[in-house]
C-alpha cells in the first residue's frame, strides 16, 4: 500500500488515507488532496469522510483560499455531508486569514441555519478577524 493503484485509493487503509490527507494539508497541495478526496471518499464511513473533508478545508484556509473552501463546503452540503462545528470554525478561520470581517459575520449568522451553533473557538476566531480589521470595538458586542 501507499501507492495509488489503478483502482484508486481503495487498496489503502483508512490510516494511510488519513496520513496522506494530513501530508497534503501540511504541504498545501490542494490539487493532490482533491484527487484523494474524490477517490477515497467512497471507501470511508461518514465520520471519516467528514474528518478528511475538514482536513481539506483546513488546507484551503492555510493557503488563504477562502473561495475554494466555500466551494468545497457547498459541495459537502450538496452531497448530504452535514458539517460539524470543526467544519464551520475552519471556514471562519479562512475568513480571518483573508481579513473579511463582514463575510465572517454573515457566516456566523448562517452557522445556526446549518444546524451547528458557534462554540468558544467560533467566537474567538470571529474576534480575531474583527481585531485584524481594526474593529476591536465590535468585539465587545460578540
Amino acid at each position: 500500500t501507499g501507492h495509488r493503484s489503478d483502482e484508486g485509493w481503495t487498496s489503502m487503509s483508512v490510516e494511510e488515507i488519513v496520513r496522506k490527507a494530513k501530508h497534503f494539508s501540511r504541504e498545501g497541495d490542494l490539487a493532490s488532496f482533491e484527487v484523494l478526496l474524490q477517490e477515497a471518499e467512497p471507501c470511508l464511513d461518514p465520520s471519516m469522510q467528514l474528518l478528511i473533508n475538514n482536513y481539506f478545508l483546513h488546507a484551503c484556509s492555510q493557503a488563504g483560499s477562502l473561495d475554494r473552501a466555500l466551494m468545497h463546503l457547498h459541495h459537502m452540503e450538496e452531497t448530504g455531508m452535514a458539517p460539524d462545528v470543526m467544519t464551520l470554525n475552519t471556514i471562519l478561520n479562512a475568513y480571518a486569514r483573508v481579513g473579511d470581517s463582514a463575510g465572517a459575520q454573515r457566516f456566523m449568522e448562517r452557522m445556526g441555519q446549518l444546524g451547528v451553533y458557534p462554540n468558544s473557538v467560533s467566537y474567538s476566531t470571529f474576534c480575531k478577524v474583527l481585531a485584524r480589521n481594526g474593529r476591536a470595538e465590535a468585539i465587545q458586542q460578540v
